[in-house]
């Protein structure tokens, strides 16, 4: 949680020098994407559908506001307009809710930086150069935690 509210904050607070992070980079080992970020008052939100190919997630809109993410097989239940996110008996707290726009869901930056890496064990967050990298196995995505860590 910390890693995505320094996320938040780094999107929040323009720097001195240099452009604002506007996008985040999704990649693996065959390809590289941004994926546009949008300002709210309560932190920056993507669109969730943006994450793909790279990312293996489907967006599926239930009823009313409710959404569901499956990322690898796992779901991750949302409510528009509510900060909180379901993945099995577990809740998380979310920096911003879920909103849908134009049809689309948008989520909060902290929910792809912190969460998705939690439950897609295939998922590493690097803050130093705002990306989410994708690995082909699980033991590769601990490895290079592991060596990032070190």
């Amino acid at each position: 949680m910390i890693l995505a509210l320094l996320a938040a904050a780094q999107l929040a607070a323009a720097p001195a020098v240099g452009p604002r992070q506007d996008s985040l980079t999704v990649s693996d080992a065959s390809r590289s994407k941004s994926v546009a970020l949008v300002a709210t008052p309560d932190g920056p939100i993507l669109r969730a559908d943006r994450l793909k190919p790279v990312v293996p997630i489907t967006v599926s809109h239930l009823m009313g506001d409710r959404w569901m993410l499956i990322v690898n097989g796992t779901g991750i239940e949302l409510q528009q307009e509510v900060r909180l996110a379901k993945v099995g008996d577990q809740h998380f707290q979310l920096a911003a809710a879920p909103q849908v726009r134009d049809g689309a869901l948008y989520v909060p930056l902290q929910l792809v930086v912190e969460i998705i890496p939690r439950v897609a064990n295939n998922l590493v967050w690097d803050p130093e150069r705002f990306e989410l990298r994708a690995f082909s196995s699980v033991t590769r995505a601990r490895d290079a935690l592991a060596t990032r860590q070190a």
